[in-house]
């Protein structure tokens, strides 16, 4: 997985809030494939790789699973949902 600690967003900018960040960048991970569906998501991992702490990932992956875009296992953990549709702006809510 690349390192993505100062991608910007299509304006040229990192998004006002960390969490908005991460969001940006997972949703981004899952439609290029680099997150595969059904991909184990380990949160230290995670917040290493986008440069952030823990609880904006947290959000973020909250938001995702809202969306239906990661799923909670439990016992097991967050993964990817195992037939992640893409995502796009307009099926966001």
């Amino acid at each position: 997985m690349a390192d993505v600690k100062t991608t910007p967003n299509a304006s040229g900018r990192r998004p006002p809030t960390a969490q908005a960040f991460v969001l940006e960048q997972l949703r981004q991970s899952i439609v290029a494939g680099d997150l595969l569906p059904g991909q184990a998501l380990r949160q230290d991992a995670l917040a290493e790789r986008f440069g952030v702490s823990r609880v904006p990932l947290r959000e973020a992956l909250k938001t995702l699973e809202g969306e239906d875009q990661v799923v909670y296992e439990p016992h097991r953990g967050l993964t990817t949902h195992p037939s992640a549709p893409p995502t796009s702006d307009s099926s966001r809510t």
